[in-house]
């Protein structure tokens, strides 16, 4: 089981996934006739969110995590879940730094650090 990742960027824990694509529809009605139909307007995914939590053996260790997210808004990125499974072309719309805290015992992550980083992403998969 592989740590989860955004980018470049490794994560210990990354709860939420990132809506799937699918083809938009609009209903057409026309005033004075009976019954409606339906047009195809495309392939688009709803707008999503995925919260991460990182731990980190310091203070400033977690400040840089904070700018390397940061530096992913914008881009087009591939997100790896913990079982290995990857969505491509993923657009980062926003990132949010949620929390950052100090723990008083390391409980393991990706270095059993004693500062939890939390961070939300605003995501979107495009076609």
């Amino acid at each position: 089981m592989a740590n989860p990742s955004i980018g470049a960027v490794t994560v210990g824990f990354l709860r939420g996934q990132v809506p799937t694509l699918g083809t938009g529809m609009r209903e057409i009605t026309r005033e004075g006739r009976n019954g409606h139909s339906y047009k195809q307007i495309g392939t688009r995914a709803p707008i999503g969110e995925l919260t991460t939590i990182t731990d980190f053996d310091s203070a400033a260790l977690a400040n840089t995590h904070r700018t390397n997210c940061a530096a992913l808004k914008g881009t087009i990125v591939t997100v790896t879940y913990s079982d290995g499974q990857t969505v491509t072309n993923v657009a980062i719309l926003d990132v949010v730094p949620v929390r950052c805290k100090k723990v008083e015992t390391a409980i393991g992550g990706t270095t059993n650090g004693e500062w939890l980083q939390t961070m939300r992403f605003v995501v979107q998969q495009k076609a």
